[in-house]
């Protein structure tokens, strides 16, 4: 995900956790984003395109308000079948 992919979805998550401006998230955010985009890369597939396919985004996004409020278990539980999903559209 290039920088301004990154952009994009960081302004959709912050808008969607409803994140003032100016509270110092970015870095924390950002942060999440790439980790969640590593996470659905390394099980589904290194070509996962998160900006056109929006399933991929909406993990993408699902990720990181998960790991925001530190539930990844919970995250893992819900949308595993998220990622099979995925590896089917990416074979």
């Amino acid at each position: 995900m290039d920088d301004t992919q990154l952009a994009a979805v960081l302004a959709e998550i912050k808008d969607d956790l409803g994140t003032p401006p100016g509270t110092g998230q970015d870095a924390r955010l950002t942060a999440l984003i790439r980790s969640a985009e590593y996470d659905i890369r390394s099980k589904v597939s290194s070509m996962v395109e998160f900006v056109n396919d929006l399933n991929a985004r909406t993990l993408l996004k699902n990720y990181v308000r998960y790991a925001y409020y530190g539930q990844l278990d919970e995250f893992r539980t819900r949308y595993g079948r998220d990622y099979i999903s995925l590896q089917v559209d990416y074979v």
